[in-house]
């Protein structure tokens, strides 16, 4: 039961870093470029492969923004999902 209940504190904790992270991109954008729609964006593993770098614009944007957050347990390139973390990021973008 132990690991099941490691494995799910595992996935909470990057699930709230990443929605800190997604949180911190707009506020971020709102700064530096004003308001608009997430037009692109992408994420890279860390070479230490514990963190997760984003790379994002925004239409009509003047500065690409960045944020990051940790993984809670570290991954490896080959099990690291770069389409699905920036598809997350562009969901329900409507601003």
């Amino acid at each position: 039961m132990t690991t099941l209940e490691d494995k799910l504190l595992a996935a909470l904790t990057t699930e709230a870093n990443f929605l800190r992270a997604k949180s911190d991109l707009r506020l971020e954008n709102l700064i530096k470029n004003g308001r608009g729609t997430l037009q692109d964006c992408v994420t890279f593993l860390s070479d230490d492969c514990k963190s997760v770098a984003i790379y994002a614009n925004w239409h009509n944007d003047a500065a690409t923004v960045y944020s990051r957050f940790e993984l809670a347990t570290p991954s490896t390139e080959e099990a690291f999902d770069s389409h699905m973390w920036a598809g997350r990021l562009m969901e329900g973008d409507a601003t």
